[in-house]
């Protein structure tokens, strides 16, 4: 589990497979996923749900 609070890319290490994302932040910000030569792979909005999600291609994050 990743508790991202400060607004941030943080790069991942062994995230693999299938999981789940839920962001419950506030405002209108957005969140990206990122693949390995820094192209965005998906970005969201907060809503507070859960989400599934293919964490394969993914390399970094960005919770803001």
């Amino acid at each position: 589990m990743f508790n991202l609070y400060q607004c941030n890319k943080y790069g991942l290490s062994y995230w693999h497979g299938g999981g789940f994302h839920v962001d419950s932040q506030t405002g209108g910000v957005r969140s990206y996923f990122y693949g390995k030569n820094g192209n965005v792979l998906n970005f969201f909005t907060p809503d507070a749900a859960k989400r599934d999600d293919n964490r394969d291609p993914v390399w970094s994050i960005r919770n803001c």
